[in-house]
This record gives structure tokens, sequence and C-alpha cells, in this order.
């Protein structure tokens, strides 16, 4: 096992980051032994070298620490950064400690000191020194808060990949509940859907089309590789991967693919959908996939197999080296039935397939479907507007289907321009029974602070554990208002963040603007997803917050 790896494997809590009391003290019994002496002093450096660049640059904010004492102990580091003081208790007992330091902000001035405690009770206080973290990289969004409820808010870290349009810049990055950024991965290549496993606190996503495993410390663990040259690397039948790769418990994940096939009388022509030449198109299919941990494939279904190859909407005349972009795939998840919820964003749907992979029902607009498709479409109930273009589909715990409708051109060809909808984005709500067939809109969350946004692509929407409020990422946003963002002197692109909070839909509990100042940075910022995570640690590490006496 790599040396990180295990690292990380220690565990981390899901309390939240933010300032609570300090605890009660317990009794402990009178030591009958003298406290446990270091055999080695604190050491603090950087993660092992792993790999080209080394580990220390890939996460410039990450510390791997070891200690050694004359008798097994548990130890607890006290992470001091002039604000607060981050407590961190692993719970095994070793008598060599090596273990990861996470958290610790950008641009700041951190004093450590250690406890180590016997298991009669007698303890240290080691002094762990102090270091100077590195500064925020360069460039780096400005983020503007809007609106922040630090009561109200989702306790945990924000983490997300964010990149510039132009440029080979990508980061993934994790902010503390104070917005201070505590850990960004700083390397070469491009991320996608990316989230982190609540079991292991590994981080788990899409990076240069390939499904891959990575640790907080810098190290890639494993990678569903199209040529697996590596001892970590397992193949991807597939060939590629986009748009989302969601983790199993065995290891696996379901992702997406791409294909081709051949249809007849393909539609070319937005205004006129229902008219067809007869002549042979080359469409680009695309299939939903579950892979096992050694790459196999469990199951493959494609589109082309379960929807209507004749209906397009817009963006299906799009040519890709497939062939037209009929369907364009962007989210798959699993359902606790064993089937899966697919995202198809060119037909402006989101649609529930079984176990098997049979079509059970298609919540978007009625309009253009083939006659053998109408048994499955559901019936609205009560006011509901459908979702155009969306992205990023979840299940709430009460089963309400979640999802960012970028809301793009706010109707399908086959609906009067006259009919057509404001392109005004939103996080949206759907509650589905799939016995009667019906859906009902419970939610539509469609206003930041500075009024309505439109991302014309991207975007996400998360359920949050705890507070049940939705996080909601409008990652390609254009402008604010009549004002384009160069006219408000910020790059072309912006990201907003905004956490709902049901109870309140007009005050949320936090809102974020991400931007770049034109001059510096010209094609601005952009955001595909973005997660809530409870630590950076797994879950048998307990983490919990001081107010600094420095």
């Amino acid at each position: 096992m790599r040396f990180a790896t295990a690292l990380l494997l220690v565990g981390c809590s899901p309390a939240s980051p933010e300032v609570i009391p300090p605890r009660e003290p317990t009794t402990q019994p009178a030591p009958t032994a003298p406290a446990p002496a270091p055999t080695r002093g604190v050491e603090l450096a950087a993660p092992p070298a792993l790999g080209s660049p080394p580990a220390g640059e890939v996460v410039p904010l990450a510390k791997v620490l070891s200690v050694a004492t004359t008798e097994p102990t548990t130890l607890t580091l006290h992470l001091d950064d002039g604000e607060r003081v981050m407590h961190v208790a692993f719970p095994e007992a070793h008598a060599t400690h090596e273990v990861p330091v996470l958290g610790s902000p950008a641009d700041s001035e951190v004093t450590l000191t250690l406890t180590l405690q016997a298991a009669d009770g007698a303890s240290l206080e080691v002094d762990g020194g102090t270091w100077q973290t590195p500064p925020y990289p360069d460039p780096f969004p400005t983020i503007d808060v809007l609106a922040r409820d630090p009561e109200r808010m989702e306790p945990g870290y924000t983490f997300a990949a964010i990149k510039s349009p132009s440029s080979s810049i990508d980061y993934l990055v994790a902010l503390d509940d104070r917005l201070r950024l505590v850990w960004w991965w700083d390397d070469a290549g491009s991320f996608g859907d990316v989230r982190v496993r609540p079991d292991d606190a590994v981080i788990f996503g899409i990076r240069s089309d390939e499904p891959t495993a990575m640790t907080f410390l810098g190290e890639v663990t494993q990678r569903f590789a199209t040529s697996p040259v590596e001892p970590i690397d397992v193949p991807l039948p597939t060939g590629t991967s986009h748009h989302e790769a969601y983790p199993l418990a065995d290891g696996g994940l379901w992702t997406l693919c791409y294909g081709s096939t051949t249809v007849v009388g393909y539609p070319s022509d937005y205004d006129d959908p229902t008219r067809t030449d007869g002549v042979a198109w080359a469409v680009a299919d695309q299939c939903i996939v579950r892979l096992d941990a050694q790459g196999s494939i469990v199951q493959q279904v494609w589109m082309s197999e379960v929807l209507d190859t004749h209906r397009i909407g817009f963006d299906s005349l799009q040519f890709t080296a497939a062939g037209w972009d009929w369907v364009h795939l962007n989210g798959v998840v699993p359902t606790d039935d064993g089937g899966v919820l697919v995202s198809a964003r060119h037909q402006d749907a989101v649609v529930k397939l079984d176990a098997d992979g049979q079509l059970v029902w298609i919540l978007g607009d009625h309009s253009g479907w083939s006659p053998e498709f109408l048994r499955y479409l559901l019936t609205p109930i009560g006011e509901l507007s459908w979702p155009y273009h969306q992205h990023a589909p979840a299940v709430g715990p009460d089963g309400v289907v979640w999802m960012f409708d970028n809301h793009s051109y706010g109707r399908t060809p086959y609906t009067p321009e006259e009919d057509a909808e404001p392109e005004v984005s939103r996080v949206v709500g759907y509650r589905v029974d799939p016995v009667a067939m019906t859906v009902e809109q419970v939610a539509s969350l469609g206003h930041s602070p500075v009024g309505p946004l439109y991302s014309p692509a991207l975007g996400d929407a998360d359920p949050l554990p705890l507070t049940g409020h939705i996080l909601g990422d409008y990652g390609f946003i254009d402008g604010e208002g009549d004002d384009l963002n160069e006219a408000l002197g910020r790059g072309r692109k912006a990201v907003h963040l905004v956490e709902y909070d049901l109870d309140a839909p007009d005050d949320p509990a936090l809102a974020l603007r991400l931007f770049s100042d034109v001059e510096s940075l010209p094609e601005g910022w952009k955001m595909y997803r973005v997660e809530r995570i409870p630590s950076l640690y797994p879950p048998q590490v307990e983490v919990w917050a001081t107010p600094s006496a420095r």
C-alpha cells in the first residue's frame, strides 16, 4: 500500500468546521506511570513525492506529520491559524504516528501543538512549531459574498473544480465555512465531475476523460484508463468517460460513453422538426454504463434503444465527430430500486430506467414525442414549468428529484417561439408518482441576491443532508441583469453559488459570485459542479473548532 493511501484511511468526522464552544473536560484517572515520552521529535513535511510534479507542489496546503512515542498513544492535532483552532483527533493508538495535516487556510501563520495520550490517561503536550502556509494560487477567482448566514449554512467545506475557459488553469478547491481556501490541487489535467466519497474521503471524478480516485495528499490511487500502464490502472472499455462518474460501494461506477448510430429520416430543421427527407444520417449515440472495480462492463444501455431518435431538441443539429448531437447525455444517478435517472440535455428530459435498463417514465415537455412514447410521459399536477437543457439530477432523501434547469430556449422546436418561457436558470425539484404517472413541481428557485441569472451551460443542484438546503451552481454566467460581465469590468464568464433555504427561498443562507477582473483574466471562470462535503478527513477522525487565543 502506498504511503499516502494509508494516511487517508485513518478517518474523519462529519462534524462541522464551524466554531463551537470548547468541550467540558472529562475526568481521567490519575496517571500511574510517567507520561509517554517522544522517541522521535515532530516532523512536518510536504507529502512524499508521488510523481511529477511532486505531491507537495500538487497540493501545497497539505502536510504530513510524523512523531513516535515510548508506548502506544492516541494523537490529537491543534492547528491555530490566529482566528480559530482546528482540533483533529485520530482514534487509534500507535507508537508511531504518520498522519495527514489538512485544512489550514492559505496565506496564514499556523501554530501546531500535539496531544499524545496513553491508555492509562497520561498525556503529553508537544510543540509542533509554526509555519507559514503558501499564498493563494495566481490567478484565483475573486469571491464576492452576496449573502452569508453561518447559523443557517450547511456545515462543511465547499468543494469544486474551477477553471478558466481560455487556458489550462484548472483547480480542485476546498473552501471552509469562513470561505477561506484551505486546500487546492494544482496540476495539469482537465477535471469534470468530481466529488468526495463520504466513507473514505477520497476524491473521485473525471480527470482528462478518465474516472480517477485521488487522495487529499496528492496521490492517484485508481484510474479507469483508456490505455492502462500503471499498477493503479484498470481498463476503461468504453474508451472515454464524460460528464459523470458516480462511484459505487463495490469500487465500480456509473458513467457515460459515446457511440454512433444511423437514423433514416432524422429531422434537419428546427423550424420544421416534423419534416424528414428519408436520408440516412449519422447520429451521435450515447450510453450509460456500469463498470465494476476491475473495469468490466456490468451493464450498458444505449439511448438509441430507449428514446425516440426521430425527436430533436435545440442543439440536436450540432454536428460532432460521431454525427448529429441528438441526445447529449450529461448525468446518470443510481436509484434505490436498482434503476437510474438519466439526464438527456438535448431532449430536455430526465428519464427513469429500471434495473434492466427499460424505460419507466419521462420527465419533460410532452411536445414532439412519437405515439409509442406517450405512455411514458408524466402528467403534471398543479403549476409546473418543464426543464430545458438541464444538468445534474439528484434524488433527495424524501424522493424529490432535483436538477439544475438551465432553461435554455424555454421551449422545444415543436412549440411556437411566441410560447417560449424566459431564459432564466433555476434549481427545481419535482415529486414523481410512478404508479399514477404524475409529476408535481415542489420548488422552483431561480433568483440570487442580484436577481435572475442565466447559465447557458454547466450547473448543479445538490440536496444537503443536514439542513435540507439545496446548493445551486450557476456555473457559466455571461452577465447580470441587462449587463454582460465585460461591461461590469469582469471576465467573460463568472460563477454564482447559492445555498437555498427551502423555508426562506428568497433569503439564501449563502450566495457567492466568483469572477476575474477583465484585464487580468479576460475569459473569467467557470464551474461544472459543486459539493458541500462534511470534512477533509475520513469519518472516524473527529474534527472540531474553538476560537483562537492568539
